[in-house]
């Protein structure tokens, strides 16, 4: 699509970091000139991801998902561990985690890890959001 419409400048937003680098990566490798800028995840007053899955979520769930951003920012701070923020997600109520864990942006290695990335389960809904840890510092 970019090589056909060839844009200059394409916004996406970071809510979905790994898509959003996945897109970095093949305009990289493509060697195309299009500039790929993120753009902050947008957030209800409760910190809560902005994202078209929220209408599946009970007003229980939603106040089980508004502790998700919160312990991301925990991680992000080195207040607690990934193992420690596992426990605290299931112990606020979210069924499965996919993932919840600290990673470079580049390479999603644990190495220099500069970013939290979660997927995880609220009932039949998959909830995904991360946070910079440059940001927190």
């Amino acid at each position: 699509m970019f090589s056909l419409s060839k844009p200059d400048v394409v916004m996406m937003g970071e809510k979905d970091f790994q898509q959003l680098q996945v897109v970095r990566d093949m305009v990289s490798e493509k060697k195309l000139l299009t500039k790929i800028i993120g753009v902050p995840t947008m957030r209800d007053e409760n910190g809560l991801a902005l994202s078209s899955r929220n209408i599946y979520l009970s007003n229980e769930d939603y106040k089980i998902a508004i502790q998700l951003n919160k312990i991301l920012i925990e991680i992000a701070q080195g207040n607690i561990t990934e193992t420690q923020a596992h426990q605290k997600l299931l112990n606020a109520g979210f069924d499965k985690i996919d993932y919840c864990t600290a990673r470079n942006s580049e390479a999603f290695l644990s190495k220099n890890p500069n970013r939290v990335l979660a997927a995880l389960w609220l009932g039949k809904t998959r909830l995904i959001d991360n946070t910079s840890i440059n940001s927190m510092l």
